[in-house]
């Protein structure tokens, strides 16, 4: 393999990789670095059945703004039940009998949540200094595409989940009970 591409990958939509992608010629350091990187997306994942539950239903802006669990329904998840069926999908999805036309019952929360913490500007930098994002996302068009990157052999999942579950941490270090 030649010098130049064994060099760190680009910076995808704004995300500072920690380092570069280890060489593909040691598959043992691969094979380590995939494992790695499996088991950090299934942490997130068990993150996830913790803050959804309480999640379920409720409105993304007093979540935010006023840190309140206020009713809303809205349709449509982006998380997918399972990632090639490898059994990432969190156990909301996987005890969830989804209607005919599919839609999650958590109902674009993650989204809706990760759009209204993008309109707040204060929380907008905390975001960036948090998730190391190299963008300053001060334009739609910048966070949309931001938002759908995904950096799966990293351990991360796609950015709107890694603002999400940043954000859950934040309120569950305010009040370590708001999600029981």
């Amino acid at each position: 393999m030649p010098e130049s591409m064994r060099k760190a990958w680009p910076l995808s939509c704004g995300i500072q990789r920690s380092g570069s992608f280890p060489n593909v010629s040691d598959h043992s350091a691969r094979v380590k670095h995939v494992r790695t990187a499996k088991e950090q997306r299934l942490a997130s994942t068990k993150e996830l059945d913790k803050y959804m539950p309480a999640l379920r239903g409720k409105c993304p802006y007093h979540f935010i703004l006023e840190g309140k669990l206020v009713d809303d329904n809205f349709p449509h998840c982006p998380r997918e039940p399972n990632r090639n069926r490898n059994r990432e999908g969190p156990i909301c999805h996987m005890d969830h009998t989804f209607p005919k036309a599919g839609w999650c019952a958590f109902s674009q929360f993650i989204f809706r949540t990760t759009f209204c913490l993008w309109q707040v500007p204060t929380l907008r930098v905390e975001l960036i200094k948090g998730l190391h994002i190299q963008l300053s996302l001060n334009t739609q068009e910048e966070f949309t595409q931001w938002v759908v990157d995904e950096l799966a052999d990293e351990g991360k999942s796609h950015n709107c989940l890694e603002a999400f579950l940043w954000l859950c941490r934040r309120k569950e270090k305010e009040n370590p009970r708001f999600f029981v």
